[in-house]
């Protein structure tokens, strides 16, 4: 077999894992998951609020103040 025939079928074993695999190797090395934790207090008060289930929502933005929110 030549060497650009040798070539070619290389770049095309590569090139099909690439799109094979590649976009599930990329997603899994990012979490999916964020980790948080901290102490829930009330905004009137500032006072710890009692053991419970409460609903919270999280927001990353793209500046400290303000700005566009990246993730909910």
């Amino acid at each position: 077999m030549s060497f650009a025939k040798c070539l070619a079928r290389l770049s095309f074993i590569v090139g099909f894992v690439f799109l094979i695999g590649g976009p599930g190797i990329a997603q899994n090395a990012v979490p999916m998951l964020i980790s948080s934790q901290g102490e829930l207090r009330s905004p009137t008060t500032g006072e710890a609020v009692p053991d419970d289930d409460y609903d919270m929502t999280f927001f990353l933005y793209d500046v400290q103040f303000g700005g566009t929110p990246l993730w909910e």
